[in-house]
């Protein structure tokens, strides 16, 4: 008996049965087959997405783990180098900054004794200025009082004649 699909039934999917090999587009043959290419393969990479997108979800995250532990070894080796590498940038970049702060902390050194030798300077120089008004003023002082007596003398000799 020759069955017609009808519009509908091409465009709705066909329903499944979980865990029906329906459900599984491989047979047992072409799995076990996919699993030994995947176990063969030294690109763990691409053999990963091959079995990603051949499998179901459920055996996906089964082979997953498989794959995980297949790898494991290669990985590691990888890991140990990609770790070692970034170890070693790390090692790096921390001697750079080491070197950069102790660059910074030269130079502001040498700027905290420049302007310290400036400090005395201004210091000595400002004392001296302080001692020369001093000096200045008490010299003021004296000539208001000459001339204050002065004043009075003349002031005073004036009245006299």
């Amino acid at each position: 008996q020759t069955h017609a699909k009808t519009s509908r039934e091409m465009t709705e999917p066909m329903e499944k049965k979980p865990g029906t090999e329906e459900d599984n587009p491989l047979t047992g043959r072409e799995k076990d087959e996919l699993q030994a290419e995947v176990a063969s393969s030294s690109d763990t990479s691409s053999a990963r997405t091959t079995v990603s997108t051949t499998t179901t979800s459920t055996e996906t995250s089964h082979s997953t783990a498989s794959d995980q532990r297949k790898r494991s070894v290669s990985e590691h080796t990888l890991d140990d180098d990609a770790l070692a590498k970034r170890r070693a940038a790390n090692r790096k970049s921390a001697h750079e900054s080491r070197m950069r702060k102790r660059q910074l902390l030269e130079e502001l050194q040498m700027k905290v004794n420049d302007l310290n030798t400036e400090l005395t300077a201004l210091r000595a120089e400002n004392k001296s200025l302080k001692d020369n008004l001093e000096i200045s003023l008490a010299e003021n002082r004296l000539l208001r009082f000459q001339a204050m007596q002065g004043a009075r003398r003349g002031a005073f000799l004036g009245r006299l004649f």
